[in-house]
């Protein structure tokens, strides 16, 4: 048994439960959102450092043209526009190599200011509901693609 001194009471149990959950479940979302890209783009979809800038899931679609999704829990504005501009250095080195580039940006919180900085950089701005509708139609708790292996409940 652990002295009184580091033992953890029932309110700061909660919260390291309550962080756990949420980072799995966040987790599961970003899994989702792979799933759901390698499903819409027939690629497989993995984590990729291109010029020192760490992406969550690049689809190369073929040599010359990739699909670049980026997934953020944050919900503070300034972490989410420092996310999407990770897209601001990747593009242009990318055509630099003569690769096109799509680029999107799923957060759990979507907002307006967000949405329009994302459109004034040619990347959509979705949240995980929006992103998986708009490819593959239903709602974010209602949508399954068994034989794909995509489960959105």
């Amino acid at each position: 048994m652990l002295p009184v001194a580091f033992r953890a009471g029932a309110a700061e149990q909660n919260v390291i439960h309550k962080k756990r959950t949420t980072m799995e479940s966040w987790q599961e979302v970003e899994k989702t959102i792979k799933r759901i890209s390698e499903v819409v783009w027939c690629s497989p979809a993995a984590p990729e450092t291109i010029n020192g800038v760490k992406c969550d899931c690049v689809l190369k679609i073929r040599p010359d043209y990739w699909i670049l999704v980026e997934v953020s829990e944050s919900t503070t504005l300034t972490k989410l526009r420092t996310d999407l501009a990770k897209f601001a250095t990747v593009r242009p080195f990318l055509f630099s190599q003569n690769i096109f580039s799509e680029c999107f940006f799923v957060s759990l919180d979507e907002q307006t200011s967000l949405i329009e900085s994302g459109k004034g950089q040619n990347v959509e701005v979705h949240s995980p509901s929006t992103f998986a509708t708009k490819f593959i139609g239903g709602g974010w708790g209602q949508t399954r693609m068994v034989g794909a292996g995509v489960r959105l409940e």
